[in-house]
């Protein structure tokens, strides 16, 4: 089966990947995805791409520079790209993009068959480019096979026309091509001949050495003279052979290492005598002997270094040798009883011994050759020490059984520490990710009751305006419309506790955020702890986000639960501090001014100074394997910091616990504070609104609402429709009110998209729980408009009031 093609695809946001993953579904291709520059160009190193799709704007390396480093590269040099963008399109950028590379540009939003039309043109081309890469391929290895055909028919001439030659002749050639080299030289110093392999190693040929006193001049240098002695002995041999090693210099000037095997040829027809060298490369040999000497002499100097102990257990005359370390490794110099088996064994830790009793017993038996365990064994002073053993039967007799034996042993104590380390460390992210679910799922399972809550609320308002005041439906409308309100604070607390909610800070009174929050907190107590409620006079405001306050008490609460044997109390108070300068000079984290104290108390367990000191530490806990996640503080502490607060706590075992929380003093001007009332007259609006919402109930809900207002709607059910309606519309868009998550494009795409077509537009985004896409960091900007799902009609006129008018 052919491969599938190979596409890249490149955006910075996640859901951009999987809505162009979408659309390619269709295609037979393997897509590649990356989110950044740098891991696409990481991509082609290890893959071969058809066709690159780009999206343009993103962090550190936008589309068109990554395009250009594309095109820099041998590799990618030709691979096609596509910007897909919803940012860039005017003219200009256009062009940037074919100047960067681009072999075209797509603008957001686009129709999906336009897309594949694009990518199953340069998927095309892609092929046929392989076909011709494939048929180019086989041209070439035609041309190869009939190259060596005949090559194969001229050898075959060849060696019929050689089987014609003089035996002389036929001699030569055969010392020519003869893998070792060869010289042939007559007792005058004439050198006949050098075959090709000695050429081929000394780079000389028989020009540069016609004669052997060349030959010694060349290769020996100041030794030349007594090699020289040792050529002209050669021709007395009278039938004898005459080997030694020498070093060669070759015309590179590298030195090889040759053993010579001369023999005397006899004479030539004019008389001289003859000899024949032969001589055998042992250069590499003699390096691969030096490297072992100095590999034994690492291995040593390694051993020595990395404090490995060697044995040596000749094991029928039970004889041990060991090397020095093998003693000071358990504390002994030396050991007088390292060969005495039964020492050796009281040694080992009882619950190994059973364990390195069964090896010896195995290897004993014949059973294994192989001695591989890890065990406990007693050092000098009395503490244990992990060690691990490995040994091999290296000499068995006739019968199986085992003579020798060889093996080292490591102390790895260090390892199985930081092993016991790594398991409670996996046992703590075990649970915090098992806490992580159950916060996506309660984070989720609210996130869908907003939106039908949502629906109920809406919807009770308006059967509200159509029932008399007086009326027993008016009554029952109302309680629905309470039980719904209470539903939606109970959400944003399940919000609150699976950190779901963007930070969207808001000035406080913290005895009103407190007793909001009382109800809850009893019911995760229960009902044999007392919670005790001290509310503090003249409260100074905060600024913070309530949700915030919701986990601190929700944390320390559960905490003063768990700390309370049977019954207790837990006690809840505020009031204001202020500290100066000199109360400060010594606390590097209190700033000077004024603070409002939330104090969490119980008459608990308490701590030891031991546990305070790693109270905020993450994955710190004192409760037992699945009772909690030692987050929970860790936290609370970074709430209080990121809002510029600062934490005491006091304790002492069986006295109780005091969490001491100061959050300074907010010094603006409430805004809200000064705002008359509005009236019903005052949130009226005739502004055109573009409403995008994917839940068809809230859409036709809220859609109602404003068109109760007065305002002229344009709803949406999708991004796509939004954007068409935005298109075609000839008049002004005032607002776009649009939900933060939904298929195709999210709320902040989407209203870019829109942006680009009505500049002065103003947004409003509302979600069940507001998502990264609209935040920074978790905390909402000032600029940015947010109402949080369910909502109230009088809440929703109020808020585009403000934002139109803002």
């Amino acid at each position: 089966m052919t491969p599938a093609q190979k596409i890249l695809i490149v955006d910075d946001r996640k859901e951009n990947l999987v809505a162009l993953k979408q659309v390619l579904r269709s295609i037979h291709v393997e897509i590649i995805e990356a989110t950044n520059g740098n891991d696409a160009l990481a991509a082609t190193l290890d893959h071969t791409f058809a066709l690159a799709i780009l999206d343009v704007m993103m962090p550190e390396m936008n589309g068109f520079e990554l395009a250009e480093h594309l095109r820099k590269d041998k590799s990618t040099g030709l691979l096609p790209v596509i910007f897909v963008t919803a940012a860039y399109q005017d003219e200009q950028q256009i062009f940037n993009g074919y100047e960067a590379g681009g072999v075209d540009y797509i603008i957001k939003p686009y129709a999906p068959e336009v897309l594949l039309a694009k990518v199953r043109v340069f998927l095309e081309i892609d092929r046929q480019r392989q076909e011709i890469q494939w048929q180019s391929d086989h041209l070439e290895a035609l041309v190869e096979e009939r190259t060596q055909a005949l090559a194969l028919e001229l050898a075959e001439r060849k060696r019929a026309d050689e089987a014609l030659i003089q035996n002389e002749a036929r001699l030569r050639i055969a010392l020519d091509n003869a893998p070792f080299p060869i010289m042939i030289h007559a007792e005058d110093g004439h050198v006949e001949m050098i075959n090709s392999t000695w050429s081929e190693l000394t780079g000389y040929t028989l020009s540069d050495i016609p004669t052997t006193a060349e030959w010694t001049e060349k290769a020996y240098g100041e030794r030349r003279t007594i090699v020289q002695k040792d050529i002209d002995d050669l021709y007395d041999l009278k039938g004898k052979k005459d080997e030694g090693e020498y070093q060669v210099r070759t015309k590179s000037g590298m030195v090889l290492v040759w053993d010579f095997s001369s023999a005397s040829l006899g004479q030539f027809p004019d008389g001289r005598r003859a000899v024949i060298s032969m001589a055998k490369d042992i250069t590499q040999r003699k390096k691969a002997e030096e490297a072992l000497i100095e590999s034994e002499e690492r291995l040593r100097m390694t051993l020595e270094a990395t404090k490995t102990a060697t044995w040596d257990w000749e094991i029928k005359n039970d004889q041990w040798h060991a090397s020095p370390h093998y003693h000071t490794l358990l504390g002994y110099n030396p050991d007088p009883d390292f060969s005495d088996r039964e020492v050796w064994l009281e040694r080992v830790h009882p619950d190994d011994r059973g364990l390195v009793k069964e090896k010896i017993e195995r290897i004993l038996s014949g059973k294994d050759s192989e001695y591989i365990y890890e065990a406990r064994l007693r050092h000098a002073d009395g503490t244990y020490r992990w060690q691990h053993v490995s040994g091999y039967v290296v000499q068995h007799d006739t019968d199986g059984k085992p003579l020798h034996m060889m093996g080292t042993r490591v102390d790895i104590t260090g390892r199985k520490q930081a092993e016991a380390e790594q398991e409670t460390l996996q046992a703590q992210l075990n649970q915090a990710q098992k806490m992580e679910y159950v916060g996506r799922l309660a984070g989720g399972v609210a996130h869908d009751f907003n939106n039908m809550l949502g629906v109920i609320l809406g919807n009770t308002e308006l059967a509200l305006e159509q029932v008399d005041l007086g009326s027993s439906l008016h009554s029952d409308l109302m309680e629905i419309q309470k039980a719904a309100m209470r539903s939606a604070d109970f959400t944003r607390q399940l919000l609150a506790f699976a950190r779901k909610q963007t930070v969207a800070p808001k000035i406080l009174d913290l005895n009103d955020t407190v007793e909001g929050m009382l109800k809850m907190l009893r019911r995760l107590i229960g009902e044999d702890i007392d919670l005790a409620w001290l509310p503090g006079t003249g409260l100074w405001p905060v600024k913070m986000d309530p949700g915030q306050i919701d986990q601190i008490l929700a944390n320390f609460c559960v905490n003063a639960r768990d700390a309370i044997t049977d019954v207790g109390t837990v006690t809840i108070e505020t009031s204001t501090e202020t500290f100066d300068k000199d109360y400060c000079s010594n606390l590097s984290e209190v700033v000077p001014g004024d603070y409002v104290l939330l104090n969490v108390s119980d008459n608990g367990l308490g701590m030891t100074q031991e546990t305070l000191g790693h109270l905020f530490e993450p994955f710190f806990t004192t409760k037992e394997m699945g009772k909690g996640t030692g987050l929970g503080l860790a936290t609370v502490y970074g709430i209080v910091k990121q809002n510029n607060g600062f934490i005491r706590v006091e304790s002492e075992p069986g006295q109780g616990t005091s969490f001491r929380i100061y959050l300074p003093r907010y010094e603006g001007k409430d805004d809200a504070a000064s705002i008359s009332p509005p009236t019903a007259e005052s949130l009226q609006g005739q502004e055109t609104i573009l409403l995008v919402e994917d839940e068809p109930a809230i859409l036709k809900m809220t859609s109602i609402m404003l068109e109760n207002q007065g305002y002229t709607l344009l709803a949406a059910s999708s991004p796509k429709e939004a954007v068409t309606l935005a298109q075609k519309h000839t008049g002004e868009i005032h607002l776009l009110m649009t939900d933060v998550i939904m298929p195709e494009m999210n709320g902040r795409e989407l209203s870019l998209s829109i942006l680009s077509l009505y500049p002065n537009l103003k947004c409003l985004f509302m979600s069940g729980y507001t998502a990264d896409v609209i935040a920074h960091h978790g905390v909402l900007d000032e600029h940015v408009n947010f109402i949080q799902k369910p909502f109230a009609k009088m809440d929703l006129a109020l808020k585009i009031r403000r934002v139109l008018e803002d």
